[in-house]
């Protein structure tokens, strides 16, 4: 029997081809992350002794999850999670339990074995590739993006996964920085920074009658995400202060040349931050580590890497309509009304990156989607 149907959303859920009611999901929140590789789930469910005496959860069991807003909805999301943690909360009153679980997509392998291999003479973006392909997951390049970071890569001790936070801290593109990360399709994308910033925008416009809608009139509907409320987090402040306004790093070079000045316009999504100050990393010949296995601009790329990430210290988070099909990394024009004339805000509206996309759904709530949108900061108000 189909349960899908039974509940104020689309859902089918089986644990290791073991069918669950949808209906008693409390909440399942869903995360597709830049920067945690994998996506997440985190559901609550509750239970009646069918997951713990009839097909407990093993230590290698798998949660498969389809979704959506309805059974006619064109973009209803299927994925399988690996479950990695289990907490059972008893309430023998009236012989339920609630089951809590926590899941990262399924790969193979990809957190053991642990593994030492070497991948001789290539760049970060080719031995990405192939750990995408042999965890797998498809394999989704930028086409416009390349790395100049040629050299023998050394996987010691440590899983596929921390290689990867390992590779992209060092990977090297000259005044960009490469992201590596799976979304909830199990696709393995490699993208870049200022190729995402130099992509067609979207636009996010404010219409609460747009939002609840489930099926849009003509294309500039269907192809605009409409939000009925947000919220702004700024964690740049600090950051600015401390290290934005003017950087200045060190890094280790061969070559002992003049101090490089990294690109003003690094962070063109804002007119204040970082652009206003020069932002200089100055080579250092006091570097006690020298090996010739590391290609010329390593230690640059740390630096480099480690400064470019604070991009995303500035946030958005926007509630938008459920059926919206928006990806990590596209770049979408905002358009927030101002609270003291008629036109827009011009402060906060702008372009900015989709960081984040959260899925959530449950027993009282309706399929919900959001994203969080980030750049380097607020405009130049323009009413002074």
């Amino acid at each position: 029997m189909d349960y899908s149907y039974f509940q104020n959303f689309y859902c089918t859920l089986e644990i290791d081809g073991h069918k669950l009611i949808p209906k008693n999901i409390i909440i399942c929140t869903i995360r597709e992350w830049i920067f945690d590789i994998l996506p997440r789930i985190e559901i609550s469910l509750f239970d009646d002794g069918y997951l713990t005496e009839v097909f407990p959860i093993k230590d290698n069991s798998v949660l498969s999850i389809s979704f959506g807003v309805n059974p006619d909805d064109s973009n209803i999301k299927f994925a399988d999670f690996d479950i990695v943690d289990k907490v059972i909360d008893n309430t023998q009153s009236n012989k339920s339990q609630i089951v809590s679980l926590t899941g990262i997509l399924k790969t193979n392998n990809c957190f053991f074995p642990i593994k030492t291999k070497s991948y001789k003479n290539q760049t970060s973006i080719q031995v990405l590739e192939k750990i995408g392909k042999e965890i797998g997951l498809k394999v989704n390049k930028n086409p416009n993006i390349y790395t100049t970071d040629l050299m023998t890569w050394l996987q010691i001790g440590c899983n596929d996964f921390e290689f990867i936070k390992h590779i992209l801290k060092r990977s090297y593109i000259q005044d960009d920085i490469l992201f590596a990360y799976a979304d909830i399709n199990s696709n393995f994308n490699l993208n870049s920074f200022i190729s995402s910033i130099n992509s067609l925008s979207k636009t996010a416009r404010y219409n609460v009658q747009n939002f609840n809608e489930y099926v849009f009139k003509d294309d500039i509907e269907r192809n605009t995400i409409w939000y009925k409320s947000f919220n702004t987090v700024n964690y740049t402040n600090s950051f600015n202060r401390n290290f934005g306004y003017g950087i200045r790093g060190s890094y280790y070079d061969f070559d002992k040349k003049n101090n490089i000045e990294l690109s003003k316009n690094l962070f063109p999504l804002s007119e204040n931050s970082y652009n206003e100050h020069p932002n200089e990393t100055v080579k250092n010949d006091q570097f006690p580590i020298y090996t010739k296995n590391i290609f010329k601009d390593y230690y640059k790329a740390i630096s480099q890497n480690k400064y470019l990430k604070g991009f995303f210290n500035y946030s958005v988070l926007l509630d938008i309509n459920a059926i919206t099909d928006v990806k990590l990394f596209d770049k979408v024009d905002l358009i927030i009304e101002s609270l003291m004339t008629t036109e827009r805000d011009e402060v906060n509206s702008g372009e900015y990156i989709v960081g984040g996309i959260i899925h959530s759904f449950g027993a009282s709530t309706l399929y919900r989607k959001q994203i969080s949108l980030h750049r380097n900061g607020y405009n130049t108000p323009k009413l002074l």
